[in-house]
């Protein structure tokens, strides 16, 4: 998913699958990036900033996503 904001970058990435990357790496500013461990997200850093020098581009930043999860109450919350 990618949108354009006038505050921001030209444009945003939301990492969601991978033939993106290619794509974000090509055309994009900024990559709001998921990632379940340090580690996984510190690849994924380094596969963006190599495949943008090998297009010969300026990295996109990359910036942590988050997950937000919402309950109808406290007892809902706990049986999750």
């Amino acid at each position: 998913m990618t949108f354009k904001h006038p505050n921001m970058a030209d444009h945003v990435y939301f990492r969601t699958f991978i033939p993106g990357r290619d794509l974000a790496v090509r055309y994009v500013d900024t990559i709001f990036s998921i990632a379940w461990s340090l580690q996984d997200e510190q690849q994924f850093r380094q596969n963006i900033h190599q495949s943008a020098m090998e297009v010969n581009r300026q990295p996109p930043l990359v910036l942590p996503g988050i997950t937000v999860y919402a309950y109808e109450d406290k007892k809902e919350y706990v049986q999750t």
